[in-house]
Order: structure tokens, then C-alpha cells, then sequence
């Protein structure tokens, strides 16, 4: 069955509050990887809808930060820190899900990326 534009865009929105609430309980519970990317769908479902509903579309995640930094960021639709924020998220949840030892922590602030240690003479079997 075909969905219509306004379908689309409202499931994706229904979508990015799913994750939204996800990430805040993965933050409550101090497990900011996760929290990370949660937050990160959260944002990318509702760049997609936002994309979506304007006509445009994306079939990567790389498209989508793309053309919302084309579209939006650059006309002045959306704040650079918007756009910077996103990147930054898109950065983020790549190394949380693809790194070895890229680790988050709350550090007084927002989540910050650090590269866990190894402990010495530390062996995998």
C-alpha cells in the first residue's frame, strides 16, 4: 500500500518522539552510548520528514545531513548551530556504533566522546 506524503512524514515524526523518549531514559540511566543514538534517530526521522515535506529525497543518512545543510542551514532556514548540532550527532553515533573504544560520558555537560583506555597487559582471546 502506497502512504501519502503527510502519512509518511507523521510516522517518521512519530518515529523521532519514540527515540526522543528513549534517549532521555538511556541518559537517565547514565548508558550514553545509547542515549547518543537514540538522540541521534530521534534527529535524523525528523530531518527526514522536514526533507520529506519539502520535496526532497534521500535514500543515505549522509544524503540527509547533507541536503538539510544545503537546504535549510545554508538559506539561513535553520541556525548553523542546528546544522553543526546534527553533524556533530551524525560524527558521534558513527563512532559509537562502528569505533572500537569510542566511549561517551556526561562529564558535567552534554555527552563528550573520549577513547577509552586499555587497560595494560590487557589480552583478547
Amino acid at each position: 500500500m502506497k502512504r501519502t506524503v503527510e502519512e509518511t512524514v507523521a510516522f517518521r515524526l512519530e518515529k523521532s518522539a519514540t527515540d526522543f523518549d528513549a534517549a532521555n531514559t538511556l541518559a537517565i540511566a547514565q548508558n550514553w552510548s545509547g542515549a547518543v543514538n537514540r538522540l541521534y534517530y530521534a534527529l535524523f526521522h525528523a530531518v527526514s520528514a522536514l526533507l520529506l515535506l519539502s520535496g526532497i529525497r534521500v535514500k543515505s543518512h549522509s544524503g540527509a545531513k547533507a541536503m538539510l545543510d544545503l537546504h535549510f542551514v545554508k538559506t539561513g532556514k535553520l541556525p548553523v548551530e542546528w546544522g553543526k548540532f546534527y553533524a556533530s550527532l551524525f560524527t558521534d553515533r558513527n563512532d559509537s556504533d562502528y569505533e572500537d573504544f569510542a566511549v561517551f560520558t556526561r562529564s558535567g555537560g552534554p555527552c563528550r566522546r573520549r577513547d577509552a583506555p586499555v587497560a595494560p597487559n590487557t589480552r583478547i582471546h
